[in-house]
């Protein structure tokens, strides 16, 4: 049986910091149907705001222009608490065993860069 994919036909964009590296967060986000975008524009469907946007809680300057354009696109801004209630139905959400897998990854890519 195929599990659903609550996410499928969405373009989501996330921003600031995570309780797992971003690249899990991309690989959540595909893994339950969507599609990952860098850029926010009116045809995202989200923008997923990191809980740890900056050391003082307050977003970067970065952070706030991203969010400033979702907000003038129309584009609803979550928080990664509410992407995780959209897909923990669906998709496994570990982020302790996807934060390994991860490190495992870059271990192993410890070239990543060179040719």
């Amino acid at each position: 049986m195929t599990r659903p994919k609550p996410l499928a036909g969405l373009r989501i964009a996330i921003v600031g910091k995570f309780s797992v590296y971003q690249t899990v967060v991309r690989d959540l986000i595909e893994e339950a149907g969507g599609t990952f975008v860098e850029f926010v524009d009116r045809s995202a469907s989200f923008l997923v705001c990191g809980a740890g946007a900056a050391e003082d809680g307050l977003p970067s300057l970065a952070h706030r222009a991203k969010i400033a354009a979702a907000r003038e696109c129309g584009v609803e801004v979550i928080t990664e608490a509410e992407l995780e209630r959209l897909i923990t139905p669906y998709v496994e959400y570990d982020p302790e065993a996807h934060a390994q897998q991860e490190a495992e990854k870059l271990e192993n890519n410890s070239n990543y860069g060179e040719w």
